[in-house]
């Protein structure tokens, strides 16, 4: 592990200490002894309840005690920030990638810097004061959904805790991190997290080059400038999507959970250039600047821009944008290649690759008991002779299908995912998990966005899919 020195790790590794008593053996023969009167028998001592035993990994919040089946950490080394340590802990049982984490029911993330963490181990045996977090870390975080806890907690917003500290140590062989987190919440109830978390090597990687584009922006007495890592174009019905994220993202479904500005102009195409002036124009925009980890969120169009100056710029494809509202000042500037928002990404340990792009969806109903979903690079594909040579096809119960078009997931039992040929069922083999979600569906204009996703042992498979399909029934 290049991120701390095995001295460093040896520095916070916890230390028991046996102490063994030696006994001489005493070879002298002992006298018999006198023998005693009877005396009466004491009565038993009333029974001592036992404390409940607590699981190997556990929550406690107040006297709510749950198990954590499943724990890791990754590192993530960001040019800007250094190095990120990343726990996720669940209650779910077999998960061993952050993002299967994020989509489990329970969880909790505890984000801690590589800075942060080499001071506690130098200066404080390991300890981490959250409450002396520089309030413009950019990394801390603890947010946490499990059982009836519902929390979270950042350098610069500690509303929901009075006081918190992380104790960690590492294993110097398995680079294994014992962790124990201690909270109080602002209503005084203590939270406990106690748990040894495995390491597991997960660098995020780009899908596309780095260009020297940015993001910056200034809000609440705080000021934030990253290098964007990507970007989307989309072309719809209404116009056209700019969407611009600091973070290497999954696909397209999870872009919010990045810093992001996004520019909706109307009647425009992807290959227009244009300049709008946000304070003056009459052509109809939507600007969103959003920061999901310091709580700005700021929206503007034409009928809500009070405030409001700057402009917004496509030349060529280049995004410039520079802008001042009431409360925030921002800018952007964007000069790289833009992905498609219809994606198909294969997410490896050392990075992630496009597999290709979806361009066309059948939705089979014929089978009573196992309908299927095809994705195809193909366009204008409608039959399903036609899908014979599908890139992908996902299977699941028929039972299952209102599950979808209401917006929710299908995953686990009953389901396969089949990619170039190989097909994968849960617990077998590499697969870990799958799932298939219907983000919109909608029957009367034959529209869908289909979110789908493998995990195998080594990464897995992300697909992320909007427009037009077709239902064989």
């Amino acid at each position: 592990m290049k991120y701390l020195s095995k001295t460093l790790f040896c520095a916070i590794l916890s230390l028991a200490v046996l102490t063994f008593v030696a006994c001489e053996t005493d070879d002298t023969q002992t006298p018999p002894q006198q023998e005693q009167p009877d005396t009466p028998e004491e009565p038993d001592a009333p029974d001592t309840p036992e404390e409940p035993k607590l699981p190997t990994n556990y929550m406690q919040y107040g006297d709510e005690v749950v198990e954590l089946k499943s724990t890791c950490y990754h590192i993530f080394d960001f040019d800007t920030f250094g190095a990120q340590y990343y726990v996720s802990l669940s209650t779910a049982e077999g998960l061993d990638h952050y993002m299967e984490f994020v989509e489990a029911e329970e969880q909790a993330f505890l984000s801690l810097s590589e800075e942060v963490l080499t001071e506690a181990i130098e200066n404080n045996e390991g300890v981490v004061d959250v409450m002396a977090i520089a309030e413009d870390d950019l990394i801390y975080s603890f947010v946490a959904n499990i059982g009836s806890l519902d929390i979270e907690d950042y350098p610069f917003d500690h509303a929901m805790i009075t006081a918190g500290s992380v104790t960690i140590a590492l294993d110097e062989v398995s680079y294994d991190m014992t962790l124990k987190a201690e909270y109080t919440t602002a209503e005084g109830v203590a939270l406990t997290i106690v748990a040894t978390v495995p390491y597991i090597e997960a660098e995020i990687g780009d899908v596309y080059p780095e260009t020297e584009s940015t993001l910056s922006y200034t809000w609440n007495g705080k000021s934030v400038d990253n290098p964007l890592e990507s970007a989307y174009v989309e072309e719809t019905a209404e116009g056209v999507i700019y969407t611009l994220c600091v973070d290497v993202v999954k696909t397209y479904v999870v872009y919010e959970d990045s810093i992001f500005l996004r520019f909706t102009a109307t009647g425009k195409s992807a290959d227009d250039s244009f300049e709008m002036d946000l304070a003056t124009t009459t052509e109809g925009f939507i600007l969103q600047l959003c920061d999901p980890i310091k709580g700005l969120d700021y929206s503007a169009d034409n009928d809500n821009r009070e405030g409001l100056t700057g402009s917004f710029k496509v030349e060529d494809g280049v995004v410039t944008v520079a802008f001042t509202a009431t409360e925030v000042e921002a800018s952007a500037t964007f000069d790289g290649k833009y992905r498609s928002v219809n994606e198909c990404i294969d997410v490896v340990d050392n990075g992630r690759e496009l597999l290709f792009t979806p361009a066309s969806v059948l939705l089979d109903n014929r089978d009573a008991e196992t309908f299927k979903v095809y994705v195809s690079s193909k366009a204008g594909v409608t039959t399903v002779e036609g899908m014979d040579d599908a890139e992908v096809v996902v299977t699941y119960p028929a039972e299952r299908w209102s599950t979808l078009t209401s917006g929710n997931f299908v995953a686990g039992a009953g389901m396969t995912f089949t990619i170039g040929g190989t097909t994968y069922v849960k617990g077998e083999g590499d697969a870990k998990g799958m799932n298939c979600q219907f983000i919109t569906y909608d029957a009367e204009n034959a529209t869908l966005t289909l979110n789908a996703n493998l995990y195998t042992t080594q990464g897995g498979v992300a697909i992320y899919y909007v427009g037009g399909y077709t239902l064989v029934e």
